[in-house]
């Protein structure tokens, strides 16, 4: 997973995955999901990211680099 913010056009978008993505559906104004071919959820893009979310700090929890399986 990867977390990208765009300071020049306020945008984030949380990578889940490195597929392609097949189909983009705007669930709430500025707030986009984003699947492969097969449905899998691959990627969240939010507009206007610093008028949604507080972008100063990130925390993870229960997240290793460890591969599942």
């Amino acid at each position: 997973m990867k977390l990208q913010y765009d300071k020049s056009n306020d945008t984030l978008h949380i990578h889940l995955d490195v597929r392609d993505v097949q189909d983009t559906f705007e669930v709430m104004p500025g707030v986009l999901l984003q699947f492969d071919d097969q449905g899998h959820l691959v990627g969240i893009g939010v507009a206007n990211a610093s008028h949604m979310a507080d972008l100063t700090s990130v925390e993870t929890e229960g997240l290793s680099s460890a591969t599942p399986g």
